[in-house]
């Protein structure tokens, strides 16, 4: 069953037997459940573009865009960065008698604090402002009623908190990695003059396991390496009442180079492919791996 339908049989049908007036209230909660769930899985730190299926139908199309810099360590082995990333996503929905679809832009800025204390370990923790416009069309549903407050642009505020940590031990040039990484989306949205305040919260852990090969080639004098990984992700909150999933599998790889040439404005460049695989979430994401250096 596609999203929206199952939302309006759990939240909207219910009420509507005593009622005939469905409320903006009603569908501003669905669209931040959505935003906030978009949200949380527009968090990779690679350029990309991807393509999932949710819930046995739903489509979902994402391409984002991330930037950040880290400074010079300012005290011993801890360092702060800075981040940002633009993104845009599309959400659609619908069989021969409705149709939905909805149109996400997301603007991004955070901060946050390493710890590295060696070349094989380190922890972060972050937090980022994310700025969202929700826009969102709907035909075919119930009445030409909720036709109109589910096809209604939306201003969303989303804090996100991260905490990650990675480790990596070098064995005759190959570097298998664990990552851990959790994270904390708080939506909300404001309806009207009375300042209502509509709300959706997930959290989600991610645990990864790869392998870095040793020099494959060379392009321009920059030796190029292989990394595989496998993860598994979990997620809470709000965005389970939407797909009555909490988990899924990644897959991927990825070949990358650390750039030699102090003068060019990237530290690392490469590309990626990552599947993902899980009970009614299924899709792909391939992007671009870069770092900048100023």
């Amino acid at each position: 069953m596609h999203i929206l339908r199952k939302f309006l049989l759990l939240f909207l049908l219910i009420p509507v037997i005593s009622s005939a007036n469905p409320t903006y209230e009603e569908a501003e909660k669905y669209n931040v459940m959505i935003t906030n769930s978009i949200v949380a899985l527009v968090s990779d730190d690679f350029a990309s573009s991807g393509k999932y299926t949710i819930s046995g139908g739903t489509e979902l199309k994402i391409h984002h865009l991330p930037i950040s810099y880290d400074f010079k360590p300012f005290y011993k082995d801890l360092n702060f960065y800075v981040n940002g990333s633009v993104g845009y996503a599309e959400i659609k929905e619908g069989d021969s008698t409705y149709s939905y679809d909805g149109k996400l832009q997301i603007y991004k800025i955070g901060a946050g604090a390493r710890y590295k204390p060696n070349d094989e370990f380190y922890i972060a923790a972050g937090y980022s402002l994310i700025y969202s416009i929700y826009n969102p069309t709907a035909s075919g549903l119930i009445d030409a009623t909720y036709d109109e407050i589910f096809s209604q642009r939306q201003e969303n505020w989303t804090d996100e908190y991260i905490v990650k940590t990675k480790y990596q031990h070098d064995i005759n040039d190959f570097y298998p990695y664990v990552e851990l990484e959790y994270e904390w989306y708080n939506t909300r949205a404001y309806l009207g003059s009375d300042d209502t305040k509509i709300k959706a919260e997930d959290s989600v852990f991610r645990s990864k396991l790869g392998i870095v090969s040793p020099v494959l080639f060379d392009i321009y004098s920059n030796g190029v390496k292989l990394n595989t990984f496998a993860g598994k992700t979990y997620f809470y909150g709000d965005m389970i009442e939407i797909t009555k999933a909490n988990n899924y599998y990644i897959y991927g790889f990825s070949l990358d180079t650390d750039i030699k040439d102090k003068d060019s404005i990237f530290k690392k460049v490469g590309i990626v492919s990552e599947w993902t695989d899980g009970e009614n979430f299924q899709g792909y994401n391939i992007g671009l791996v870069f770092e900048l250096q100023f």
